[in-house]
């Protein structure tokens, strides 16, 4: 359950995970499983390509205990009900992986197999974060790119305007120069 200190990040990922609790059970009601499996595998997107990507950029050395734990916290809730929302789709994997996590003091549930299937919670629904961080979460802009040459690519966020959401670093602009290869259409 969020504690209300939750961060921007964790706020946004917490409501990430809301809506596809509440996608997968209705797709699941009506046997959309194609549905089904596709929010489950943007949710798992969203929480390795963004979430856990952003948290481990945090110095230990700067970071408030309260605020590390915080973090903590909301990540374990996502690969808990992340693997919960999985089950169905894949049993044995995630059996074996929801078995490796440690159990939370008052849980003794000992199998994903009985445990309760993730359902939408008011808890987690943060529509302020989602807005201001998911249309466009990050940009990347490529100047004088042709293939052979070099290029300037040159990576925004919109943490610019929305504030930093893990309280630590502000990752909100970062140019790079990089020599552009081969042949193919986009390839680095």
């Amino acid at each position: 359950m969020p504690s209300g200190q939750e961060s921007q990040l964790e706020r946004w990922i917490l409501h990430k995970l809301n809506r596809a609790a509440d996608k997968v059970n209705k797709q699941l009601a009506v046997r959309n499983f194609e549905s089904a499996t596709t929010a489950v595998y943007n949710f798992w997107g969203s929480l390795c390509d963004v979430f856990m990507e952003r948290m481990r950029v945090i110095p230990d050395h700067a970071t408030l205990a309260s605020t590390r734990a915080s973090m903590l916290q909301t990540l374990y809730t996502c690969l808990d009900h992340g693997l919960r929302l999985l089950h169905p789709f894949m049993p044995f994997i995630t059996e074996e992986l929801w078995q490796r996590l440690p159990r939370r003091p008052n849980d003794s549930t000992v199998s994903i197999m009985v445990a309760s299937f993730p359902v939408p919670d008011t808890a987690f629904v943060f529509k302020e974060a989602h807005k201001d961080l998911d249309p466009g979460f990050i940009t990347i802009r490529i100047e004088g790119c042709s293939p052979g040459t070099s290029g300037h690519i040159v990576v925004c966020s919109d943490i610019q305007k929305t504030g930093n959401p893990i309280g630590v670093v502000d990752p909100s602009f970062v140019e790079a120069t990089v020599q552009l290869s081969g042949s193919r259409r986009g390839s680095f």
